[in-house]
This record gives structure tokens, sequence and C-alpha cells, in this order.
């Protein structure tokens, strides 16, 4: 494997070490978000978006010419051809195809990896917001649903004992304590609403650390074919 080729297989072996830290679940999302959101990554960021960019468009190149390169000698493999089955050329040819495949998927993931690094990470931030919204949800809930039942108790046990009081005092109070029972009903509607959006980002969780072990395994099982290819 050439010099550029050996740098590239590098780049992505890192990516993909990233990518396995951002799915960990031990690793929670507020974490992540406050890591890319700290002084040292947005000066970071700032300094090393146009190389960046820069790194992609000569991964573009590289797997446009891999692209090249496997279709080229593909189409000059003659298998009918029994003068060149076994010679040295068709040997040649045919790790050239193999190096074009090679190059092919080395550089499609690593292409594929910067994008899927960049959507976790769009997509932990998120997660950490709406985790934290919603537990500001919960706690506002439990806040108002407990205030509202001991202003719910307090006025019935004073309408219990005011039995002298004259009956167009109680109207009010009936009012006040319907109105209170609607809003512990809403406030309990919010909070079973807030725990399934938060059940619902766990689950989606999960299915991303899903889709990424298939993708995980199937970079491994070629990278194996890859090398008892190399090895025959």
């Amino acid at each position: 494997m050439s010099l550029q080729w050996t740098l590239i297989a590098t780049f992505l072996y890192i990516e993909i070490a990233l990518i396995v830290l951002m799915l960990l679940s031990i690793i929670r999302p507020r974490f992540w978000r406050s890591f890319f959101q700290s002084r040292f990554m947005k000066a970071v960021a700032a300094q090393s978006n146009l190389y960046l960019v820069a790194f992609i468009g000569v991964l573009l190149l590289f797997f446009v010419e891999s692209v090249r390169e496997f279709h080229k000698y593909s189409s000059k493999l003659n298998t009918n051809d029994r003068m060149y089955v076994g010679s040295s050329a068709f040997y040649e040819d045919q790790m050239r195809v193999f190096r074009g495949q090679r190059n092919f998927y080395i550089s499609g993931f690593a292409l594929l990896c910067v994008f899927i690094i960049k959507r976790l990470i769009r997509l932990l931030g998120e997660m950490a917001q709406l985790k934290a919204d919603s537990e500001a949800s919960i706690r506002q809930a439990r806040n108002a649903a407990e205030l509202a039942s001991q202003t719910l108790s307090a006025s019935t046990s004073s309408s219990k004992s005011s039995l002298s009081g004259d009956k167009n005092d109680q109207i009010p109070l009936e009012k006040e304590n319907a109105a209170l029972k609607e809003t512990i009903e809403e406030l309990e509607k919010k909070l079973k609403k807030a725990q399934t959006d938060l059940k619902a980002m766990e689950r989606q969780s999960v299915n991303t650390n899903k889709a990424f072990d298939e993708m995980a395994e199937k970079l491994a099982r070629y990278e194996k074919s890859s090398d008892s290819r190399k090895d025959k």
C-alpha cells in the first residue's frame, strides 16, 4: 500500500474509533455536547474547517480515481482467452483490480464516516437538548402537581370547616377546585408525554448503535477477505 493510501486508511481507522466512542451508551449525550461546545473545540473547528473541506475534496478525488482504475483494469480481464489466463499480465491485471477495489472501499468508507460523524455530532447535541428539556418539564410538572394538590387539599379542608358559611361563598371554592383538578390532569398528561419522548429517544439511540455495528461488521469482513486475497 502506497503512502497516501496508508494515510487515508489511518484516517478511516481514527474515524471508526471516534464513531464507536460516540455510540457508547456509557458516555452521555450531555458530555459530548459540552465537549464539542467547549472553547477548545470551537477554536479547533474555526481553524480546521477549511482544511477539513480540502481534505474531503482530496478524498473525493481519490475515490473517483479508484473507481476509474477499477473499471479500467476489470474491463481488460478476459477469462475466455486461454493464452491470457495464467500469464503474468493476467495476474498483474488481477492485482490492479484488487487494488482498485481496496482503494474504492477505503476512500468510500472514509468519506461516509466524515458525514456520519457530522450527523452524530448534531444528533447527540439535539438529544442532549431534548433530554434536558424533558427533565425540566418533568420537574416542573411534578412541582406544579404537588402545589396544585396542596392547594386543593387546603381549599377542601377550609370548605369543610366553614359549615356556617353561606352557599354563595362555597360556589367559588367549588369552581376553584374544579379548575385545580383540570390543571392537575393537564400536568399529568404533559408528564406522560415527556416520559414517552424520553423513551423514544432511547429507542432511537439503540437503533443507531445497531446500524453502526452492522456497518462495522461488514467492514471487518471485507478487511479479512482483502487480507486473505493479499496472502494468496
